[in-house]
Order: C-alpha cells, then sequence, then structure tokens
C-alpha cells in the first residue's frame, strides 16, 4: 500500500490437501491499516467490517490466537480486503494465516499434536462455533471529555460468545467505556472501567476470564467517555469471539 487510504485485495486459493483451520493471524506491516478477510463460500467476512490490524494480529513474539479457529474447506479462496491508515505512509508487509492442513490425517490427532500443554483449552472452544470479531470505531472528534454511545448489532441467525477484547487507541490517550447486553439489560461492568484495565492489542488481548454470550438479533450498546486531557484521537473497540448456532448454546 502506497499511501495514506489506498485500497488493495488479495486472493488465494488454498491448496487441494484438505481443510485448512487457521488458529492465528501474524503481520509485519510497519503502520496500521483496516482489513477483512472473507472465505469465498461465505456471504460474509471473518470481521464485521474492516478493522485494524493491531487489534487482530501478532507476531512471532506474541502470536495473536483466535480464540476459536475458522475452518477453511478444500480448495476455497480467501479474498483479502484492506485500506491503508489515513496518517500511514508507504506500508509494505505481510499477512499470514497460520493453521494445519486436514489430509488423511484423524482430525484428533492433529489437534493432540497442535494443542498441547496450555493450548488445549483452546482445543475445546474451537468445538462449537466458529471465529468472528464484531468492531466499531470510537471517535473522540471533540477531544477531553468527549462522551460516545455506539451499538452493535448481533447477525439475526447467530448468537455471539464474547471472548477478548481488544482496540486500536493509542495508550497514552486513556477513556473509560462500558458495555451492556440490551436484550437482558445486563453490564458487563460495574461502572465504566479505564480502557487500560480492559482493553488490549492483537499481540496480547484481554481475554474474559469467562466469556459472555450476546443473543442472536440482540444489540450491544457501547459508552465511552474520553480522558480529561486525552485530547481528540481515534480508534476500533473490537470484540472478538465465535458465532454459534442455536444448537451451540443455552441462552441464559
Amino acid at each position: 500500500m502506497s499511501g495514506p487510504g489506498v485500497t488493495t485485495q488479495a486472493k488465494h486459493t488454498l491448496l487441494s490437501v484438505g481443510d485448512y483451520e487457521v488458529f492465528q493471524l501474524m503481520d509485519n506491516h510497519p503502520n496500521e491499516f483496516l482489513f477483512n478477510i472473507q472465505d469465498s463460500a461465505e456471504n460474509r467476512g471473518l470481521f464485521s467490517e474492516q478493522l485494524p490490524n493491531r487489534a487482530l494480529t501478532g507476531n512471532s513474539e506474541y502470536p495473536y490466537d483466535l480464540p476459536v479457529s475458522y475452518l477453511f474447506k478444500d480448495n476455497r479462496t480467501v479474498i483479502i480486503n484492506a485500506k491503508n491508515g489515513s496518517t500511514a505512509g508507504a506500508n509494505d508487509g505481510v499477512l499470514t494465516m497460520i493453521g494445519c492442513h486436514y489430509s488423511d490425517m484423524p482430525v484428533k490427532a492433529i489437534r493432540e499434536i497442535i494443542y498441547e500443554g496450555e493450548r488445549a483449552d483452546i482445543a475445546q472452544r474451537s468445538a462449537k462455533g466458529r471465529f468472528f470479531a464484531y468492531g466499531i470505531e470510537l471517535n473522540f472528534g471533540k477531544g477531553n471529555n468527549d462522551e460516545l454511545s455506539v451499538a452493535i448489532d448481533i447477525f439475526n441467525e447467530l448468537a455471539f460468545e464474547l471472548y477478548y477484547l481488544t482496540s486500536s487507541h493509542d495508550t497514552s490517550k486513556p477513556f473509560t467505556v462500558q458495555i451492556e447486553d440490551l436484550t437482558t439489560d445486563r453490564q458487563l461492568f460495574r461502572e465504566p472501567t479505564p480502557s487500560a484495565n480492559i482493553l488490549g492489542v492483537g499481540q496480547r488481548p484481554f481475554v474474559l476470564p469467562v466469556t459472555r454470550i450476546f443473543s442472536a438479533k440482540g444489540t450491544i450498546s457501547i459508552t465511552a467517555v474520553n480522558g480529561p486531557a486525552s485530547g481528540i484521537h481515534t480508534g476500533y473497540l473490537v470484540l472478538s469471539g465465535a458465532n454459534l448456532r442455536r444448537e451451540d448454546y443455552r441462552a441464559t
């Protein structure tokens, strides 16, 4: 990507050696950009919209482990749409999806190899649902103490189980945030909570100690208040987890 706001699309057809299950997203671009990944057989991407790489990718030292995996069927085409950051210059690099092909090796055996030790919990989670991320921009355009109220609508046919909270905001510009499930009128936090306490980045996401399920057709309300000295800034709040079919969960 040669300059600010430049868009690009890349397509990659998977090898015909079995389904491909993605476990990690890595990236070495020097500057921020927005992107989405689409399975050619699906009518939507892995994210609700193009979202920042800073909130959804890692590197070899701090990999971004998908909270649940995503399975591309054999010989599918992966489509990546990207838009360079509004202030980014030349921005060259490689986005890498790390996982494994299933050929004639039993799925269970592959999972046991990949998920040894502390990764065993991810293997169990991947048994239900598929990775998905919802995101929304929080633009504190009025500067200090700016108050925002935004909403994310959950897809009609799929519930969403939340595992990670990440953000692409400048960490030197704090704000507070509250997340509410409007279907149950329940807030995730007792009171608005500092962004530094609950929002990570792709290299180190904030992992919820227990997950939270939002019902299909529900709405997630997000209220945020900019810090008294944070000034004008913008970024994305990203909620990563799994899309669930009705049979995958029991709403509580």
